[in-house]
């Protein structure tokens, strides 16, 4: 498929159609999409007339340029092959030009809309024209084409040469009996163009963040650093403007792997200490294992505070603290960390893109890949008094909304 991006110079079209069908080998598109505005259909449509003269013949129709470009170079275009997208801006209406936010906003979700569709199935080709149109449509096709575009997809410009025929109406392609066209030669460039699919679950990125804005952020926040945010009393994670609801022990998994990278300190697991499983395995952190598991059961009792109480006020530690002591001494790396991090990392992994549910959380050992500081773990205000209340927690009443 070939897509083009246009404002009103229709000739960039056919020139781009000369350019692949006259190059070797050559590439003839089975679909043309020409996004453009209201006034860039018409013009195509109708061509455009001056005090009774045609100056730019129409582009489309059974006597439009492009028709009459596959009838010179004997190119057989399938019917029907030539789209025009043009948006519509909030009223509803087509959009007349890219002048205001919501015509680039409008602008920017149709090319999204195109360009995912087309590169969500695999035995397609997409070839994308930044030569037309407004500098602002040619930028958001390429960052579009950087999220989604595929080895075999491609972004290209054209350049006419004499440079002089590119002000030229009447000037279509080589050899099509315009003033100079005999000596003309149209060249196509291809632009290189960073490919962070590679690093992006596409088809997720779209699901999870519907609309032009919305997957540029999620994309940038994939790639760079990302703010995370972990509510104990809610038992939440806060990624990229999403809320994802989690279990206890999945939290208190993941907010004892953060705590550990904010404190620079390693997670390893360790045999040999329970006198009745000799297989059973704990785990310390700098190679403080009775710490670390009670660590571990103060945040696990933190995501069950309202359980422990049953609703009630905490008035006192004494009910909690024995959650805790209970929680550490049961406390089992293969039931406690193991298990519920697998079931985390594929709940993110249905609900982020990949590059960044990969980031949370190390797939091999317990570690995170995310920056500490950028990591903001909340625990339940009403134990911010508590003497095992770690450093790394800030009270749930200081959390902004």
């Amino acid at each position: 498929m070939l897509l083009l991006t246009l404002g009103s110079t229709p000739q960039v079209v056919t020139e781009t159609i000369h350019a692949l069908i006259t190059q070797d080998p050559p590439w003839i598109p089975d679909r043309i999409v020409l996004a453009t505005t209201d006034h860039g259909a018409r013009l195509f449509r109708e061509g455009r007339s001056i005090e009774g003269r045609r100056s730019i013949e129409p582009l489309l129709g059974p006597d439009g340029m492009i028709a009459r470009l596959a009838e010179q170079f004997g190119v057989d275009l399938p019917s029907g092959c030539i789209e025009v997208e043009v948006p519509l801006g909030n009223g509803g209406h087509p959009i007349e030009d890219i002048r205001t936010e919501d015509e680039t906003k409008s602008f920017a979700e149709c090319l999204l809309r195109i360009v995912s569709g087309v590169t969500a199935t695999a035995g397609t080709e997409l070839h994308v024209s930044l030569a037309g149109g407004r500098k602002t449509m040619s930028f958001i096709a390429g960052q579009i084409m950087s999220m989604f575009g595929r080895h075999q997809d491609h972004l290209s410009h054209v350049l006419v040469e004499p440079q002089a025929l590119e002000r030229e109406d009447g000037f279509w392609w080589p050899g099509d009996s315009s003033p100079g066209s005999d000596e003309a030669c149209v060249k196509l460039y291809l632009v290189p163009f960073f490919r962070a699919r590679a690093w992006l679950d596409p088809a997720r990125l779209v699901d999870v963040s519907p609309g032009y804005a919305l997957t540029v952020d999620m994309a940038n926040q994939s790639l760079g650093r990302v703010h995370t945010e972990i509510d104990l009393s809610e038992n939440t994670l806060h990624m990229c403007g999403r809320t994802i609801e989690l279990g206890a022990q999945q939290l208190a998994a993941l907010s004892l792997i953060f705590i550990a990278a904010k404190r620079a300190l390693p997670l390893e697991s360790v045999l040999g200490w329970c006198s009745t499983d000799g297989k059973r395995r704990g785990l310390a952190m700098s190679g403080d294992r009775k710490t670390t598991h009670r660590l571990w059961a103060f945040l696990n009792s933190c995501c069950r505070l309202q359980k422990i109480y049953e609703g009630d006020l905490v008035v006192h530690f004494a009910s909690f603290d024995q959650k805790v002591a209970e929680l550490a001494e049961k406390f089992s790396v293969d039931d406690h960390m193991a298990s519920p991090l697998s079931r985390l990392r594929q709940e993110l992994e249905d609900k982020l893109p990949a590059a960044l549910a990969e980031r949370v959380v190390s797939a091999r050992g317990f570690a995170t890949f995310l920056d500490p500081a950028d990591i903001t773990i909340f625990g339940p205000a009403d134990l911010a008094d508590h003497p095992e209340w770690p450093p790394e927690l800030l009270s749930s009443r200081n959390r902004v909304v």
